[in-house]
């Protein structure tokens, strides 16, 4: 669905409620919030269990990076969440590069570690570090045998958009329709719990929507 039909549907969707008016600005900005809930549930799953949906692959990329010997990656602009991180690395006594799933680490477990030889990061123990905006490598002293780097993550995905001053300028993300029903239930939902007006009151747009669809 294009965004006026996801509008459209939200439209009759809050009909059945005593709501206010469903303005396009408050469809615009709802859309933000339905859309980083969904992204945000499905990665919760994702996380449990290993497990890429349908759904949640549409959001799904993977970008590889040439490291040239430094020791962070900068994510990319549209990234949401990290799925996996692996490092190809140079391994100098069978001389071939082979890839190496990286563990998450943290600034606590990474003190606790440094400690602890069985866990401490190295060539055996690859792990990495998300600091800011930027991917940093916990191979111990050994970042210069990381040759590339594979990030697989969410995307922060397309919002619907409608242009306020002219209901035939939209955008039209390219999502399936169960992605588009579980938003459309999310941005009827997240409307009737912002409005404090219990009133429902029916602004022209809505009116020759209802009338026209």
């Amino acid at each position: 669905m294009n965004a006026r039909q996801v509008y459209e549907r939200c439209v009759l969707g809050l009909d059945k409620y005593n709501t206010p008016s469903f303005e396009i600005e408050d469809f615009n900005d709802i859309s933000i919030s339905a859309l980083n809930e969904y992204l945000n549930q499905k990665y919760k799953v994702f996380e449990q269990y290993q497990k890429i949906t349908d759904d949640l692959r549409l959001f799904v990329k993977e970008e590889e990076f040439i490291t040239n010997n430094v020791s962070f990656i900068t994510l990319p602009s549209d990234y949401r969440h990290t799925l996996k991180v692996t490092y190809q690395i140079n391994d100098g006594q069978c001389l071939i590069n082979k890839w190496i799933t990286a563990k998450k680490t943290t600034a606590d477990k990474l003190g606790y570690s440094e400690d602890n030889y069985y866990l401490k990061p190295s060539l055996k123990n690859v792990q990495y570090q998300i600091i800011g905006d930027r991917i940093y490598f916990r191979v111990g002293d050994n970042n210069n045998t990381i040759k590339k780097v594979k990030l697989e993550y969410i995307t922060v995905g397309e919002y619907y958009y409608i242009n306020p001053l002219d209901i035939d300028d939209f955008n039209n993300p390219n999502y399936t329709d169960m992605v588009d029903d579980q938003l459309i239930d999310k941005i009827i939902r997240m409307f009737n719990a912002r409005v404090l007006d219990p009133r429902y009151q029916v602004n022209i747009q809505e009116e020759n929507l209802k009338t026209n669809f």
